[in-house]
């Protein structure tokens, strides 16, 4: 995946959020073909528990198609939102493509149903007389059958009624993170949770704290950087999406044409970037000649890692 050089002021980094929103571009179309949605759509028609992959790989395309329209760095929170969404999502499907047994599909059906009468109750609790009661009727007068699957998947060591529990699985996200990360090591699930879940939170929380001391210039570095995790995580749930049994699309050829796809990625972020200034620039002080292609292989031999310094006072 292409990775931006350091960011270095506000046009610098502009222009490097022309690379990511084309890699976003390119990554939604490679997601919302035959290729990954195609395969979940056709196993989905003969399995309900691909249906439930399913629609994890419609909301990756939703949140990339999202992504898409916002042309603007100032438009960070819901760009770090997306990120921060697809990073659980591609932890979820990792789980379910290693561990379906102990991560199972019927335990995440039940969280969800779980999920509607914790909302429920709460909403009565609170206001007795809300209009919403009606419409969540249904809901509480399951509360039985509900309240019996939670004790199943999620017990209580003193025996007690479980309470609905943060995530399907009874972890928090840190937990499941590690535990995906010793399934599939190359992704890298948990150190990128402990390095960026926190930034993506804050930026989205609205709390300030990532972003309060970043200098002006370096603000549109924010949104290059969660475009940056929203590409590596969709393209990671996107191959375990495959992957889980319940979908079962993961072969020599379908490797094959992800690796192609992926590819496809880059090249459009390279394409972008080189139609940038800073590309531009970067292009006539290096490259022996006009042609495209070296200025492709200039920038191979020039992008270090993307960065950001965050100073420590005001």
């Amino acid at each position: 995946m292409v990775r931006p050089p350091v960011l270095a002021g506000a046009g610098n980094s502009i222009d490097l959020f022309a690379v990511t929103r084309a890699e976003c571009r390119s990554l939604n179309s490679m997601i919302d073909s035959p290729l990954v949605r195609g395969a979940v759509e056709e196993a989905a028609a003969k399995n309900i528990y691909a249906g439930e992959i399913l629609m994890m790989v419609v909301k990756i395309v939703a949140w990339l198609k999202g992504v898409e329209k916002l042309d603007s760095p100032s438009d960070y929170q819901p760009i770090a939102g997306a990120a921060r969404s697809v990073f659980e999502i591609a932890t979820d499907l990792t789980l379910f493509a290693f561990d379906h047994e102990l991560y199972s599909m019927p335990k995440f059906r039940a969280w969800h149903e779980s999920a509607k009468l914790d909302y429920a109750e709460k909403l009565h609790a609170a206001f007795p007389d809300d209009d919403e009661n009606a419409n969540l009727a249904t809901v509480i007068a399951r509360k039985g059958e509900i309240q019996s699957e939670r004790n199943r998947h999620w017990p209580t060591k003193n025996g007690k009624p479980t309470q609905h529990p943060q995530r399907w699985t009874g972890n928090n996200l840190g937990v499941d993170a590690e535990a995906a990360q010793k399934f599939a090591p190359q992704h890298e699930h948990f150190r990128l949770y402990r390095r960026e879940i926190a930034k993506l939170n804050w930026s989205v929380h609205g709390s300030g704290t990532w972003y309060s001391n970043v200098p002006g210039s370096d603000f549109p570095a924010l949104v290059v950087l969660a475009q940056r995790n929203l590409v590596s995580w969709a393209l990671v749930a996107a191959e375990m999406a495959l992957r889980t049994p319940f979908v079962n699309g993961w072969s020599q050829g379908t490797e094959r044409r992800f690796v192609a796809g992926k590819a496809a990625v880059e090249r459009a972020g390279q394409v972008a970037y080189m139609r940038t200034p800073s590309g531009q620039k970067q292009c006539a002080s290096t490259a022996s000649s006009n042609s495209r292609s070296s200025c492709f292989r200039t920038w191979d031999l020039a992008r270090p890692s993307c960065s950001l310094h965050v100073h420590a006072g005001p």
